[in-house]
C-alpha cells in the first residue's frame, strides 16, 4: 500500500512546502482529483510519498476516488431533490396573505377609484367579513366560506343606524355585499398577484331580488301635488330644484345631489355630467322652468360660497342629503311606492310616450344597450290603452261582434 501523503518540508527556514498539495498533512484526506475526461487528468494518476517518490495510483485507489466523488454527487443530488420538494411544498401567494390585510389593501389603493357614493357600502361590506374572516388565508376564505357569510346575512333585521334601521336585509342588498368581496379577490389577483385561483365568488349563484314594486310614472296630477310639497318643505327651493332636474334629465340621484356650480352652463341652458356610471361624460339640455329655478338660487345669499348646487346646511364642502325632505313631501303629497331612481323611470317613460326615438333615449339617458331602455321603460296604461285601440281600429274593426 503507497504511503499517506505528509507534508513535505523544502526548506524548513523559509517554511516552504513542497509538492503538488502542500496544504495537506499526514492523516487529512488525499488531495483533490480532477473530474474524469479532463485533458490533464493524467497527471492526478500518481501521488508523491513522504519522501518525494511519485508513483502512479493503484486501481483500489482510482476506484476508492470514484467512490468518493459518487458519494459527493450523491448528496448533491439529494439536496437537489429536497430544495425542489420544499419548492413544491411552499405556501402559494393565497396562503401568504390574510383577508385582513387584503382588506386593508384595498382601502388604501382602490378605495379612492370607486364612485364616491359607493365607498360607504365598500367600506361597511368589507369591514363585516374582515371582523369575523379576517384571520383565514385568501385560499382558506374559499366559496364555502363565502356561501356562510352570505347565509349569515340573509333575513337578518339591519341595526346600523341609517336608513335601513329595523329593516330585514334583503337579497338584494346581500348580493351587493359579494359583489364587494368579488372586488377584493378581483383586485388581489389582477392588481396585487396575491391570488392565483379562479375568483370564489364567481361560482356563487346571486340570489334572485325579484321585480320589485313596479308602478306607471307619475300622473299630471301626482306631479302637481308633489311640486306644491316639495315648495312647502324646502323653502329655499332646494328639493323642488332637484326634484324637477331629475325629472326633466333623468339623471341619477348621485349624479343630481352631488351637482356642482361648474357643471351648469347657463348661457347655454345645458348641464354637463362628468363623472357617470358608465364612465362617459353626458350633456342634457335643461327646460326653462328648471333653469330659471337654477337661477333663482344662484341669487341667493351664499350659494357661490360652495362649490356645490345644493350644498349642505352642516358643511358647504359637501351636498345635500335629500332623503328626509323628501320623504316627508312624498307623504304630503300621497305618493306611495316611489323612490328617488324612479324619476328616471318617469323621464325614461315619457321620452318613449313622447315618441322619441330610442337612440335619442339612450343619449339622454347615459345608456349604451337597448336592453337597459326596456327595462326602464314603463307605459301608461291609457297610453297601451290607446295603443290597442288604434290597432283593433286598423286590424279588428270588421270583426263581428257578439249577439
Amino acid at each position: 500500500m503507497p504511503q499517506k501523503l505528509k507534508k513535505i518540508w523544502l526548506n524548513k527556514k523559509d517554511n516552504k512546502y513542497w509538492g503538488k498539495y502542500p496544504e495537506y498533512q499526514f492523516g487529512k484526506p488525499k488531495p483533490p482529483k480532477r473530474i474524469l475526461g479532463d485533458p490533464e487528468a493524467d497527471d492526478l494518476k500518481y501521488y508523491f510519498t513522504s519522501k518525494g517518490r511519485r508513483l502512479n495510483m493503484t486501481d483500489q485507489m482510482i476506484d476508492e476516488e470514484l467512490q468518493r466523488r459518487y458519494e459527493i454527487k450523491k448528496d448533491e443530488i439529494r439536496e437537489e431533490i429536497q430544495d425542489t420538494l420544499q419548492r413544491l411544498d411552499a405556501k402559494s401567494v393565497g396562503d401568504q396573505h390574510t383577508v385582513a390585510q387584503a382588506v386593508n389593501k384595498f382601502f388604501e389603493s382602490r378605495l379612492l377609484e370607486l364612485e364616491e357614493s359607493t365607498r360607504p357600502a365598500y367600506i361597511r361590506h368589507l369591514n363585516m367579513v374582515k371582523q369575523t374572516y379576517g384571520h383565514l388565508t385568501l385560499n382558506q376564505f374559499d366559496r364555502e366560506k363565502i356561501i356562510e357569510f352570505r347565509e349569515s346575512l340573509m333575513g337578518v333585521v339591519i341595526e346600523r343606524k341609517g336608513n335601513g334601521l329595523g329593516k330585514i336585509r334583503k337579497p338584494k342588498t346581500v348580493n351587493r355585499h359579494i359583489a364587494s368581496v368579488q372586488s377584493l379577490f378581483t383586485a388581489a389577483t389582477k392588481d396585487w398577484g396575491w391570488y392565483e385561483k379562479m375568483n370564489p365568488c364567481s361560482q356563487i349563484r346571486q340570489l334572485s331580488e325579484g321585480g320589485g314594486v313596479e308602478r306607471d310614472p307619475l300622473t299630471p296630477q301626482e306631479i302637481m301635488r308633489l311640486w306644491n310639497a316639495c315648495l312647502a318643505e324646502n323653502e329655499n327651493k332646494m328639493l323642488l330644484t332637484a326634484v324637477v332636474l331629475a325629472l326633466s334629465t333623468g339623471a341619477r340621484e348621485a349624479e343630481i345631489w352631488d351637482l356642482k356650480r361648474k357643471q351648469i352652463n347657463f348661457d347655454e341652458g345645458t348641464m354637463m355630467f362628468l363623472k357617470t356610471k358608465n364612465k362617459k361624460k353626458r350633456s342634457v339640455g335643461l327646460y326653462a322652468g328648471s333653469l330659471e329655478l337654477l337661477k333663482m338660487m344662484s341669487e341667493q345669499e351664499g350659494w357661490a360660497d360652495s362649490e356645490y348646487v345644493f350644498p349642505s346646511r352642516y358643511d358647504v364642502n359637501k351636498s345635500y342629503d335629500f332623503r328626509l325632505p323628501f320623504k316627508k313631501a312624498k307623504a304630503a303629497a300621497g305618493i306611495e311606492n316611489f323612490r328617488w331612481h324612479d324619476f328616471r323611470h318617469c323621464t325614461a317613460s315619457f321620452l318613449m310616450m313622447a315618441k322619441v326615438d330610442r337612440q335619442t333615449i339612450k343619449e339622454i339617458m347615459g345608456w349604451k344597450s337597448d336592453s337597459m331602455l326596456d327595462r326602464y321603460v314603463h307605459l301608461t296604461a291609457s297610453h297601451t290603452s290607446e295603443g290597442h285601440q288604434k290597432m283593433i281600429d286598423k286590424f279588428l274593426k270588421d270583426l263581428p261582434k257578439a249577439a
